[in-house]
């Protein structure tokens, strides 16, 4: 029986209302799925943000419980005891680690000389401590606990200096520029930077290398080797 006009009428309405109510239930389903989605990936971001944040926490825990020398952020140890014993004892490190490394113990006294003026609790504005003014982080690198201790200091900077003389070939000017304002600045300028703080250093460092070879000439040091052989026990040399 064939359906009549109000029946086909009422039938491709209820279809419309039915396409309709699909079609606004499908967008519903989509914006659910979509705001799901987005939850799940702002989840999983805060997730990976806070798995990061404790990496670097990890990292710098592990640092400062590796390398102490790292917290000396503030003052630094005041000096104690007789000076003219800790000349001696300053002295008896310059000597036995320039022999180690082959360096020439007026080169080692003349850094120092200029860095620190001897001073090994000296510390400059950007943090570089003790005789041969380390950084925290070439510290850490050179395995110094203490860059306050002569010894420790003596020790890292003496090594710093062979490597750099080594990486340049020898030429004193580069390693000494290397020293002061790194060795990348050295490598961009493929000499000595044109940085009026880091020319002035190179030259005053030689100067003053020069004077102590000088003076040491005019008065030789005989009891040179027996201060290096009591040293050489004690010493931890950096490969």
């Amino acid at each position: 029986m064939a359906a009549n006009p109000a029946q086909k009428a009422k039938f491709f309405a209820d279809s419309e209302t039915l396409s309709y109510i699909s079609e606004k239930t499908l967008k519903s389903h989509i914006r659910t799925i979509t705001r799901d989605i987005r939850m799940v990936i702002h989840q999983r971001w805060l997730l990976a943000l806070v798995l990061r944040s404790m990496g670097v926490l990890a990292i710098f825990i592990g640092l400062f419980v590796t390398y102490p020398s790292l917290l000396y952020l503030d003052d630094p140890p005041e000096l104690s005891g007789d000076l003219s014993a800790m000349e001696m004892e300053i002295a008896r490190f310059i000597m036995g680690y320039a022999e180690y490394y082959g360096l020439d113990p007026a080169l080692l006294r003349a850094i120092i000389q200029v860095e620190s003026n001897f001073n090994p609790t000296a510390v400059s504005p950007k943090g570089a401590r003790g005789l041969m003014q380390l950084m925290p982080l070439t510290a850490a690198a050179l395995h110094v606990l203490d860059p306050f201790d002569p010894g420790e200091n003596i020790r890292a900077g003496a090594a710093e200096v062979r490597r750099l003389l080594d990486r340049f070939h020898g030429d004193m000017r580069l390693a000494l520029a290397a020293y002061h304002a790194g060795e990348g600045r050295v490598m961009q300028y493929l000499g000595v930077p044109p940085l009026k703080s880091t020319q002035v250093y190179v030259e005053r460092v030689l100067r003053v290398q020069k004077g102590f070879v000088e003076a040491q000439e005019a008065s030789p040091v005989e009891h040179k080797g027996r201060l290096s052989d009591q040293l050489s026990r004690t010493m931890m040399p950096i490969q």
